[in-house]
């Protein structure tokens, strides 16, 4: 596949940032990976699981609000991923694997590809096609499935939303600029490496 993988919280995040509601209380999100190219105006025009709330330029996938299933969205994405998240009474699992049967007798997937290719319940990452834009400040994975904060405590690792003064974890000063010259700090610094101030328990 090659595209990125994003966490779960980014990936809702986004869609909610495209205007689509996302369900309603207590939800379980899942994802399967057909690993198969999918057509988006072909999924967008054949699938028909209820209004279609995005598609295309904005993003790399077509995003619906299901008829069938109450308090859902699903993503298909371009590289075969299909995501949904759910607070409804139909478990995930069961979600997606209706997509991907519906997928199959549209003969948008290939036949012998079947929901059962690497399913993940309550995912902490998604993958996504490379084409998908990561908003600016949001965790990307390292590959490994370990999400890579943009913004972390230099000194208790607690993640961050990147507009704190302070780690609400450790109380650790996270201004990241000294105050005399402006060379930039990690936050652990008792003095400024660049000039010399002072800066612990700034």
């Amino acid at each position: 596949m090659g595209g990125p993988d994003v966490s779960a919280d980014e990936l809702l995040n986004h869609i909610e940032a495209l205007g689509v509601e996302l369900p309603d209380g207590i939800t379980t999100s899942a994802y399967v990976d057909f690993d198969h190219d999918l057509d988006l105006a072909s999924v967008a025009i054949s699938l028909e699981l209820g209004e279609v709330l995005d598609h295309g330029e904005r993003f790399p996938g077509v995003v619906y609000d299901p008829d069938d299933y109450e308090e859902t969205v699903i993503v298909v994405f371009s590289d075969g991923t299909l995501f949904a998240d759910s607070a409804g009474t139909v478990s995930v699992q069961d979600i997606l694997e209706d997509v991907g049967n519906r997928l199959l007798e549209l003969d948008l997937l290939e036949a012998g590809v079947g929901p059962s290719a690497e399913f993940e319940l309550a995912p902490k990452t998604v993958p996504v096609p490379s084409e998908y834009e990561v908003p600016e400040g949001a965790g990307m994975t390292d590959g490994r499935g370990v999400v890579a904060a943009e913004h972390v405590c230099p000194d208790c690792d607690h993640e961050l939303s990147g507009g704190e003064n302070y780690c609400p974890t450790c109380g650790l000063n996270l201004d990241s600029g000294c105050p005399d010259c402006g060379h930039e700090l990690r936050g652990t610094e008792n003095y400024c490496p660049e000039c010399g101030t002072a800066v612990a328990g700034d």
